[in-house]
């Protein structure tokens, strides 16, 4: 058995877990795969990964099902989830555009200084 985790969106799907996980299943080394829920896999694309799950012949179970959801409620999960996706990459572009900043001023600071 082996946990597969990723911090990343469940709206990214270049996560190195997940990528790992198809590439484990791909290869017949998985039976079955266990989640909490299954937008854990991917917010939007279950579907298709379900798809490759049968076809391997891996087993889906998931631990606390949606079934029965109101409409609204999950509509509203949705919504956050895009919301906070863009929001950590808007963060992340500004931070790392921060550090580039902090570090190309301190080369300069540094040939300033050094007569």
């Amino acid at each position: 058995m082996e946990v597969v985790t990723d911090t990343a969106s469940g709206m990214n799907d270049r996560r190195p877990g997940l990528l790992r996980l198809l590439d484990a299943v791909w290869a017949g080394q998985v039976e079955r795969v266990v989640v909490f829920h299954r937008d854990r896999l991917s917010r939007f694309g279950t579907g298709i990964l379900e798809a490759v799950f049968r076809r391997h012949g891996v087993e889906l179970v998931e631990l606390e099902s949606r079934e029965g959801k109101e409409f609204m409620q999950e509509l509203a999960e949705d919504l956050v989830a895009v919301v906070q996706h863009f929001c950590a990459r808007f963060y992340g572009a500004r931070s790392h555009k921060y550090r580039r900043c902090v570090a190309e001023a301190r080369r300069l600071g540094r040939e300033l200084a050094d007569p």
